[in-house]
C-alpha cells in the first residue's frame, strides 16, 4: 500500500501500534463518504447515469494503475470502493483479503459468503489445482461491481439457496447476476 500513488487509490499513512497487544492499525486516508455499497444502500435512486458511469471509470483507473503496478486486489467490491466530494471513487482495502489461502465450502461460513463470495472469480474456488490469473480474477470481480453500482443490489442478495450449491453453480458458470433491463445494450 504505501508504494501506491494514483489518484483513484486510497492512500496508505502508517501502521502503528493500537493498544498493548501485538495488534496493528492501517492508517489511511479518510474518505467521508464511506464505501459504496452503504452509500447506495442508504441513497437508493440517487446516483443518475453520469454518476455511475464517473463512479465506475474512476474505479476502473484506480484498478488498472494497480494492475500496472504489478498488485492484484482479489477483493474487489462496493465496499472497498470508497467515496469522497472531489474525487467520487477510490480502491481501497490492498492487502487486505489473504490471497494465498484456497477457500473450499468446508472451510467457510455464511458471513464469508455474504462478505466476498458473491464477487470471486469462478476458478479462484476451483479446487482442482488450477490458479485463475490475478488480474482475470480481479476484472470478474470489476465486472459483478459494474452490475452492482447499475442496480444498486448486492448481488445475489436474494438467493434462497445452500452455501454449497452457491458455490457449485458459480464454479461451473451457472449462476451470473441478470442484466438488468435498465442497461442500454
Amino acid at each position: 500500500m504505501s508504494k501506491t500513488e494514483h489518484p483513484n487509490v486510497v492512500k496508505f499513512y502508517a501502521v502503528v501500534p493500537d493498544g498493548p497487544q501485538p495488534k496493528l492499525t492501517v492508517l489511511c486516508e479518510y474518505m467521508q463518504h464511506g464505501c459504496l455499497r452503504k452509500y447506495l444502500a442508504e441513497n437508493p435512486g440517487k446516483l443518475d447515469k453520469s454518476d455511475k458511469v464517473r463512479i465506475a471509470m474512476h474505479a476502473a483507473r484506480g484498478l488498472a494503475y494497480l494492475h500496472a503496478q504489478n498488485i492484484i486486489h482479489f477483493d474487489v467490491k462496493c465496499n472497498n470502493l470508497l467515496l469522497y466530494d472531489n474525487n467520487p471513487c477510490k480502491i481501497g482495502d490492498l492487502g487486505m483479503f489473504n490471497t494465498n489461502i484456497r477457500r473450499t465450502p468446508e472451510d467457510l461460513d455464511l458471513a464469508d459468503w455474504k462478505q466476498s463470495f458473491p464477487w470471486i472469480a469462478p476458478e479462484r474456488l476451483d479446487d482442482s489445482g488450477s490458479r485463475a490469473s490475478g488480474r482475470a480474477a480481479d476484472i470478474f470481480s470489476f465486472g459483478i461491481v459494474l452490475w452492482e453500482i447499475w442496480t444498486e443490489q448486492v448481488p445475489y442478495a436474494n438467493m434462497d439457496i445452500s452455501l454449497e450449491k452457491f458455490l457449485d453453480d458459480l464454479k461451473n458458470k451457472e449462476l451470473r447476476p441478470a442484466i438488468p433491463e435498465c442497461c442500454d445494450s
